[in-house]
């Protein structure tokens, strides 16, 4: 915990975890007739939910971490600084919360959860806007999770920030490599499709979380196929 890149990671990782357990919650009183409500079958409901909400996260913020490892220590908590992250962290909850407010809206009215699996990716995207943009009105959820974001932000922006100086370069490459590796073993070896939370389908789906299902498939469809190809002109 007294490492200066940690200590500027945790309100990130914290948000995220808390969001996506709001979420959980409001499902479960939405869907509790379809839901296997046991206790063990619940906490791995939610373990899986949350693993999976970690990942994602610790990938997602790759950029950030690798913005703390070029930022000088003199620069540390300067008004540039401030603006990048402060900007940086709005826009990871506005984003975020879209994804919440979708994943619910599509559970109430669909009775299913995010799916990107074998589907393209994009065009998934295209349609939820549509199906959504059918039933509710956008501009005004996109204008309330805007003054969530805003209330969020103004409410941890303190926290963002820590008075531990930042060591020097070689101390912030060794914490930002073993970032890195602990990213790269995390996703290598947690597959969404093989994680099974219970016997109950709809208790499945909902332990799946979305961002990290997208990453998925936009390396399943994207980064393979372009490495597969680089490696190929090697070979020739």
């Amino acid at each position: 915990m007294n490492s200066f890149i940690v200590r500027r990671l945790i309100p990130v990782l914290i948000f995220s975890l808390v969001i996506e357990a709001l979420e959980l919650l409001i499902l479960t009183f939405l869907k509790y007739q379809e839901l296997d409500l046991s206790f063990f079958s619940m906490v791995k409901t939610s373990g899986v939910l949350l693993l999976t909400t970690a990942v994602s996260t610790l990938y997602l913020l790759l950029p950030y971490v690798f913005y703390l490892l070029i930022l000088p220590p003199k620069w540390q908590n300067s008004p540039a600084d401030r603006i990048i992250t402060i900007t940086s962290f709005g826009i990871y909850v506005f984003l975020t919360t879209i994804e919440e407010i979708i994943g619910i809206l599509l559970w109430k009215d669909y009775n299913t959860a995010l799916l990107f699996e074998n589907r393209n990716y994009w065009e998934y995207i295209c349609e939820i806007y549509q199906m959504v943009s059918e039933t509710y009105p956008v501009i005004l959820i996109l204008a309330a999770i805007a003054v969530f974001t805003f209330a969020c932000v103004r409410l941890t922006k303190p926290f963002l920030f820590t008075s531990l100086r930042s060591p020097g370069f070689g101390r912030r490459l060794f914490e930002s490599s073993l970032y890195i590796v602990v990213c790269f073993f995390a996703y290598m070896n947690i597959d969404i499709e093989k994680l099974e939370a219970t016997a109950n389908i709809y208790n499945n789906l909902m332990a799946e979380e979305g961002t990290y299902s997208l990453m998925k498939v936009i390396d399943k469809q994207e980064v393979k196929p372009a490495l597969n190809k680089i490696k190929s002109k090697l070979e020739k």
